[in-house]
């Protein structure tokens, strides 16, 4: 049988209970604290700590039978005369339990134990000849501890709950070898009921002692250091929350509504509008001006609408697993949602989901606008953890470059959502990959710093198209 013996000397000096509750069940319950994400999630684990220590139930007995008999099974003995083996065979004696069984693996090392390991320290096993000696004399009717109980006492074996036996409950054993000679002395006397009961009191006695430790543990030190900690991680939460509430703009301040540039046929000298693109510029500084013929998104505008996605970004990053499992197209709707929401003058829908994780502003949809061109475009990729590169490239050349060269000048964002658990060396792959797309505008790395860090802004021209492509990266990594 492979079933690992139990209550031996080997367990006693290398198992104890102490360390199996510290590292099983301590870290069991605060892996359950360790899922609470706020101060409210904390609260309601600290009201459910008691129905959380209740599932960690003792070890009892349930019920047994009175053994099954295996003709043969039981190995050798030696004989009485030099060189002489037995046969023997073996009763196996199942003891159905209950609760949480991986408790009698270890010793009670803090509690008195009213029983000693089973069998022989490991280098002090009898020898053959001291077992032949022990066969002599004869087994008598009279002996009230028969030598097949002696020779088998070290046969406690589990067999663990995760093990499955259809149609049995998780249970221990004892055995018995025994001869022919033991079964013909023995049959009429209760030496097989007196051992087996001996047994059964000492594994009693077993689950006793593990039982007083861990509801000791359980009661005391377990709830102690989980409050303790539980305490401390709600502490934590509310300082995060105090700063997040002072973290306030002031009352007169708002984004600008999204707009388009100004014509150019319309701008008059010493006529400005505010652009937030360059910080080193202020707003009487700048002049937004859209193509001869064409409209353009204002680079204020594009601005503002990069920073808002690198906000709604951050609150995906919080919660991965949350956002991981949504489609493109959920997440898309979900972004579309939150630029409308967000961005001032939006009192209808400018930023209009298109399908196919597209989100589309025409130029109609804005104050003065006159055509049907989209003058802002977001596209949106999820990214495997080998063809990333290959697919972000492909979705800027095919879409977002070809798709909509209609208008004279486009301002777009690719958001690519990265899959991989590894995220800053597939990013950087990625990006070289897209700068090597056709109609790219090499500049140095500071004029390609949008508004949002690590998310550049490069510049593609098609012909007499000039598009803004915002290199957006979100991490949802896939496990």
């Amino acid at each position: 049988m492979s079933e690992p013996k139990l209550f031996t000397w080997w367990m006693h000096d290398n198992r104890p209970l102490s360390e199996w509750l510290e590292t099983h069940v301590l870290r069991r319950v605060s892996d359950e604290l360790s899922d609470t994400k706020s101060v409210e999630e904390v609260d309601a684990f600290l009201t459910n700590l008691s129905s959380i220590v209740d599932r960690i139930r003792p070890a009892a007995l349930e019920a047994h039978s009175f053994g099954e008999y295996f003709e043969g099974d039981g190995g050798w003995r030696p004989g009485r005369r030099p060189g002489e083996s037995i046969k023997q065979s073996r009763w196996l004696f199942p003891v159905e339990m209950s609760g949480d069984l991986e408790q009698l693996v270890c010793w009670p090392d803090k509690v008195a134990v009213g029983v000693k390991p089973v069998g022989p320290r490991s280098g002090e096993e009898p020898t053959n000849e001291e077992r032949r000696q022990m066969t002599t004399p004869a087994p008598s009717a009279d002996d009230v501890s028969p030598l097949f109980a002696q020779m088998t006492s070290d046969t406690f074996l589990y067999t663990p709950a995760y093990i499955p036996r259809p149609g049995h409950k998780p249970a221990l054993y004892f055995t018995f070898d025994v001869t022919p000679e033991d079964i013909d002395v023995f049959v009429d006397t209760p030496a097989f009921a007196t051992a087996a009961s001996a047994r059964l009191n000492y594994l009693r006695e077993m689950c006793s002692a593990t039982n007083a430790q861990v509801e000791a543990f359980v009661a005391g030190e377990l709830v102690d250091r989980v409050a303790d900690a539980a305490k401390a991680r709600r502490d934590g939460f509310s300082k995060v929350e105090r700063i997040r509430t002072s973290l306030s703009f002031e009352p007169g301040w708002s984004a600008p509504a999204p707009r388009l540039a100004v014509p150019a046929a319309e701008h008059g000298e010493g006529e400005a509008i505010g652009d937030i693109e360059r910080q080193d510029l202020s707003a009487a500084d700048v002049v937004d001006l859209a193509p001869e013929g064409g409209e353009r998104l204002s680079k204020a505008t594009f601005y503002d609408v990069q920073r808002v996605i690198g906000a709604w970004a951050s609150g995906v990053h919080a919660y991965p697993r949350s956002f991981t499992k949504l489609t493109e197209d959920d997440l898309s709707c979900l972004l579309a949602s939150t630029l409308n929401a967000t961005l001032p003058g939006a009192d209808r829908e400018v930023y209009r989901y298109n399908g196919k994780t597209d989100i589309v502003v025409r130029a109609e949809a804005l104050p003065g606008g006159r055509s049907s061109e989209p003058v802002f475009v977001c596209e949106a990729k999820k990214l495997g953890k080998s063809a990333g590169p290959a697919v972000a490239s492909k979705a800027l050349e095919t879409q977002l470059l070809t798709r909509y060269t209609n208008a004279f000048d486009t301002s777009t964002v690719l958001l690519l959502y990265m899959s991989q658990s590894e995220f800053h060396g597939p990013r950087d792959r990625t990006l070289e990959a897209i700068r090597t797309v056709e109609g790219y505008q090499p500049a140095p790395a500071e004029d390609e710093q949008g508004a949002v860090e690590d998310w550049p802004v490069l510049t593609f021209l098609r012909g007499e198209r000039t598009i803004r492509v915002c290199i957006a990266f979100v991490h949802l990594p896939a496990d």
